[in-house]
């Protein structure tokens, strides 16, 4: 494919503009973007400083709302296009040119990375200019440059939408390698059920990498098509709405120059210790047979850690009335007020002196810092002091909610309000952004304490009694749901100390079988 171009339809003029005055900010002189053509000159403004208004971000955003952003085939013809324009209107400019400028829009808007906008994190935009640069990258490069397997691209990829379910495989299978592609041997056949293109690309994934990274993924089931799928193959149909972050591959490695930065930016767990691959056996055509053991089970936990979702544009659209700003407001500051509560309770369970000091030796604190962080703090790009300035913004939550406990039940679900008006408070006063940032992982998961005394990050779907094991091959421990004599997989978890392979025993290994 030579060429690719996303047109939009010029229904809103101020979109047209503010991507007309985008390309000349980044495109300095104009040199090779094409001029209006109906000969109209965007607007100025003699007092711009350069940076990017709320309001020019906010037009990014409902542009990137369209459902073109949506769509998951839009990868394969991003990537595979020699060149790409973006149109809207009569005007046009190169692809690389729109990212551009959409980039500068992010930086230096005031407002821009409030919230977590949806059509950023969910679209096609963000992941196929990703894969493109990595593609252009390998074609130009004199050297090798890794492109990403299929599980990088279906992980990538799995918040598009495709009319047939089974695109989301299919749809991706030509950016794949091509000694990837020869040796999985994968051929669309809509005449499959989507259950059977799941299960088959699922198994022709570990063949081909010899690692359980595809059991890494966070389970998912999709509310509107019921999929007959066993535990270990993910469901690439649907992802929940807001979802977790994935624990495993934070950065992909194909997005890093080797050259520059020699050890990719994910966060590189061995919880299996030097037995990074594996050799599993697939009994019947559903039941996966590994090598490892049960190394710990859950005995406490808490809630799910949930933050409320929206950003400056979902404040904006509601502050057209009284009322739905009120409505915004309420749910904002309730939801904020669960999220200080809940973590208050971590905080509870994290620093519980019965389990002082920690497995590893180390002291409460540092484990529950480590485990908020899943490890930043072991690689140094996190430190023990960014975790105590972060835990100053519980203080005020950590009284009010004594307060409730003592008897002030009458309050109910109210004092969520100033709850969250005093974490906010603080936060802004003498928090550190940096462990906040950090501790997204954390969100859409428990906290749990395990027999051995172990801090895990676990899945929402975990429970007290589900099992912890180790597997050869898999880099993170896994939690398990016993069905007779066989295993559901319920999905990956931080245990802090056991990352490492500090808990590895291979003496250890017997079958266990996942269905």
């Amino acid at each position: 494919m030579d060429y690719a171009m996303l047109w939009g339809r010029d229904r809103e003029d101020r979109i047209k503009q503010k991507l007309e005055e985008h390309r000349l900010r980044t495109a300095g002189d104009g040199d090779g973007v094409e001029e209006p053509r109906d000969g109209s000159q965007p607007e100025t403004d003699d007092n711009d400083d350069g940076s990017a208004t709320d309001t020019e971000f906010h037009i990014f955003l409902r542009f990137l709302r369209r459902p073109w952003f949506q769509r998951c085939w839009v990868v394969q013809e991003l990537c595979l296009a020699k060149e790409v324009v973006a149109m809207c209107g009569p005007r046009a400019m190169p692809w690389d040119i729109f990212f551009a400028g959409y980039y500068l829009c992010l930086l230096t808007s005031k407002n821009a990375l409030t919230g977590r906008p949806e059509q950023i994190i969910r679209g096609n935009f963000l992941a196929a200019t990703s894969l493109r640069l990595a593609i252009t990258r390998a074609r130009d490069s004199t050297i090798s440059v890794d492109l990403p397997d299929l599980l990088g691209l279906l992980l990538s990829t799995r918040s598009l939408e495709a009319t047939d379910p089974r695109d989301k495989v299919y749809s991706l299978l030509g950016l794949i390698p091509e000694n990837e592609a020869d040796a999985m041997s994968l051929v669309p056949d809509y005449a499959a059920p989507v259950e059977e293109c799941y299960l088959h690309a699922a198994t022709k994934i570990i063949w081909q990498s010899k690692t359980l990274d595809i059991l890494t993924t966070d389970r998912m089931k999709n509310p509107h098509l019921q999929l007959d799928l066993p535990s270990w193959v993910p469901n690439w149909s649907y992802l929940s709405s807001p979802a977790p972050v994935r624990i495993l591959g934070v950065i992909e490695s194909w997005l890093v120059d080797e050259q520059s930065e020699p050890e990719p930016l994910s966060r590189q767990y061995r919880a299996s210790g030097s037995a990074t691959h594996c050799t599993p056996e697939l009994i019947g055509t559903r039941t996966l047979r590994l090598s490892g053991y049960i190394l710990d089970s859950i005995t406490k936990m808490e809630a799910v850690l949930t933050v409320p979702q929206g950003d400056s544009e979902a404040l904006a659209e509601n502050m057209t009335s009284v009322r739905g700003a009120s409505s915004f407001i309420t749910k904002l500051f309730t939801g904020l007020g669960s999220y200080f509560e809940t973590l208050v309770k971590w905080e509870h369970l994290a620093m519980d002196k019965g389990y002082d000091p920690y497995p590893t030796g180390e002291s409460a604190e540092e484990a529950f810092a480590s485990t908020m962080s899943i490890g930043s703090i072991q690689n140094g790009s996190i430190t023990l002091e960014q975790f105590e300035a972060w835990r100053t913004t519980l203080s005020w939550p950590r009284k009010l909610m004594k307060l409730r406990y003592v008897g002030a039940h009458y309050l109910g679900a109210a004092y969520k309000i100033p709850l969250a008006a005093l974490g906010m408070l603080t936060s802004k006063a003498r928090g550190d952004r940096t462990f906040s940032t950090a501790t997204e992982f954390t969100l859409y998961r428990r906290l749990a304490r395990t027999r051995l005394g172990y801090l895990a990050i676990v899945p929402a779907e975990s429970s007290p009694g589900d099992p912890v094991a180790l597997f050869e091959g898999c880099k993170t421990p896994l939690v398990l749901k016993e069905k007779g004599n066989q295993w559901e997989l319920v999905g990956p978890a931080y245990m802090h100390g056991v990352m490492q392979g500090e808990a590895w025993d291979d003496t250890r290994c017997v079958s266990i079988d996942l269905v």
